[in-house]
């Protein structure tokens, strides 16, 4: 990026950046593991593959024949994945001349922004170019704030320039890209550049562009690379169908647990549009082109989520990065299949996650852990599953350095115990409303009481002296999805209030964050 003032990208709630954010919060104690000891820490990022120099604490199992991973080389520059089809080259676009006036640009006529209870709805269509700067265009206020908080937060937290992330980014995933993410990422930029009358003389570029959508998989390569572990612990959900629900279709929900700074700008819902698959929506942030926090609807008739593996601890650099691979099942999976074969093609085991998947045309849902060797498929038609940040499947929690949710002391642990309570107790009678209410629950099952804490379906971590935990809700059902439609609440989900301000002055520890804690006010849920 170009300008005065050298800028970091926009990165996701890294898990480096919520455990700097909590250093007082309790550390869970893990299971022991065989593995090798950590390196010690880099200065700069740099490609591995952890797997060549772990060894897993129990067997790892290949994928069931039936979900293959290719294990193929990487693929060609500028080629996507076999699995979806490839976009025609255009010419170089032109960027459009932007007058300031009050004339609508014509590249906007298909596109759309409206503020709402704390969300952006973001609507972009056309060719990738075209959305990508219907996208940059109307959040380039968004982008340059945001850029602003995390250049600060990545700075304090780890010492890099993203200079050097974009760097590894464009080297080892730019040879990657097809060439529809290529030209929605130039759009992108170009409409930062036009749009950004907010902030003249910013100049953002397509490298940034790939290294902020690359953050995820390079923040776990990092962890891996430094620590020996990543250490995501965010995010509860549940989907259920058939007996569990009142109508006996699907009802899904879910919330994103982050570090309050860092994530205060995964409030855009996403309405894409493309020429080429099916329309998504999904929540995200500005300047990405797929979700980041993984909740979406295809008109495929596909529904789904995902909950983070905590002690995260393998990664293969030659992999294809999450972001491509879940973008493009999003976009092109048609079924639950589909959708678990596009995310296995060349898995680099970074995000590693427990999806929860629903097809609204049969009421199937799906429970898929992805490890990186370890896979695991479990579905049905009557039942539910949930999520909460560990692995159910003994192979992959072994990829997770043994951690799992039998320890009912743990976040994890909890979790799982107060689903299946509120699941099986309001068996026959789910639906939406239920799903909001469970969304923002504050009993934790091993004090036995009402208090919000990392054991609670709805995180609260303040009391252990951090600005982070539950940021959003959001729910939908079988008839709302035909309709591409979702309810959403930003801010905690159990309608608490976070004021920035009180929050450092009562804090004295919260003092480096000030000027980059905003308000989380108390929002009304919304359907979009």
């Amino acid at each position: 990026m170009k300008g005065k003032t050298r800028r970091v990208l926009l990165v996701f709630c890294l898990a480096w950046v919520l455990l700097s954010a909590c250093t007082t919060m309790p550390s869970p104690t893990l299971p022991s593991s065989s593995s090798t000891s950590p390196a010690s820490p880099a200065s700069s990022l740099s490609p591995i593959t952890a797997t060549s120099s772990e060894t897993p604490s129990a067997p790892i199992v290949q994928p069931s024949p039936s979900l293959p991973v290719d294990s193929s080389p990487a693929p060609a520059p500028n080629s996507s994945s076999t699995l979806v089809p490839e976009i025609p080259p255009s010419p170089a676009p032109t960027r459009p001349a932007v007058e300031e006036s009050t004339a609508t640009p014509t590249f906007l006529a298909t596109a759309s922004r409206q503020d709402q209870d704390g969300w952006i709805h973001l609507v972009i269509q056309g060719d990738p170019y075209q959305r990508g700067l219907q996208h940059g265009y109307l959040l380039a206020g968004e982008i340059v704030e945001a850029i602003r908080v995390r250049d600060a937060l990545l700075q304090m937290d780890m010492g890099l320039t993203f200079a050097e992330v974009s760097a590894t980014a464009a080297e080892m995933y730019g040879p990657m890209l097809d060439q529809e993410i290529r030209q929605e990422m130039q759009g992108i930029a170009d409409g930062v550049n036009l749009g950004s009358l907010e902030a003249p003389g910013e100049e953002l570029t397509f490298e940034e562009v790939l290294g902020w959508n690359s953050l995820i998989d390079l923040s776990t390569m990092w962890a891996v690379n430094t620590s020996g572990s990543s250490l995501n612990d965010h995010c509860s959900a549940f989907i259920a169908t058939g007996s569990y629900t009142q109508d006996g279709e699907i009802v899904m929900g879910h919330n994103s647990w982050a570090d309050y700074a860092g994530f205060a700008v995964w409030r855009v819902m996403l309405d894409l549009r493309p020429e080429q698959g099916h329309r998504i929506v999904m929540q995200s942030a500005p300047g990405l082109v797929w979700s980041g926090s993984d909740y979406f609807i295809s008109d495929a008739g596909l529904v789904g989520c995902e909950t983070t593996f905590f002690n995260w601890q393998r990664f293969d650099s030659t992999g294809l990065p999450v972001f491509l691979r879940t973008r493009w099942a999003m976009q092109y999976a048609d079924s639950i299949d589909r959708f678990v074969e596009i995310l296995n093609d060349r898995n680099n085991g970074g995000y590693a996650n427990g999806w929860l998947l629903g097809d609204v045309r049969t009421n199937e849902i799906a429970r898929f852990e992805q490890g990186l060797a370890a896979t695991r498929l479990d579905r049905t038609v009557d039942g539910y599953y949930a999520g909460y940040n560990a692995a159910e499947d003994p192979a992959i929690q072994a990829e997770s350095g043994g951690w799992n949710a039998d320890d009912p002391s743990n976040f994890s642990g909890a979790r799982r115990i107060r689903w299946g309570q509120l699941l099986e107790a309001n068996k026959g009678s789910l639906d939406s409303e239920l799903g909001m209410t469970m969304l923002g629950d504050h009993y934790d099952t091993w004090l036995e009481r009402e208090e919000p804490s990392s054991r609670t379906l709805c995180g609260h971590y303040e009391q252990y002296g951090a600005p982070c935990g539950a940021m959003d809700g959001k729910v939908t059902n079988s008839q709302m999805a035909r309709q591409m439609s979702t309810w959403a609440r930003w801010g905690l989900p159990c309608g608490m209030a976070f004021d920035a301000e009180q929050a450092i002055a009562v804090n004295p520890g919260y003092g480096r964050l000030e000027g980059l804690l905003t308000d989380l006010p108390s929002q009304n849920w919304t359907i979009f």
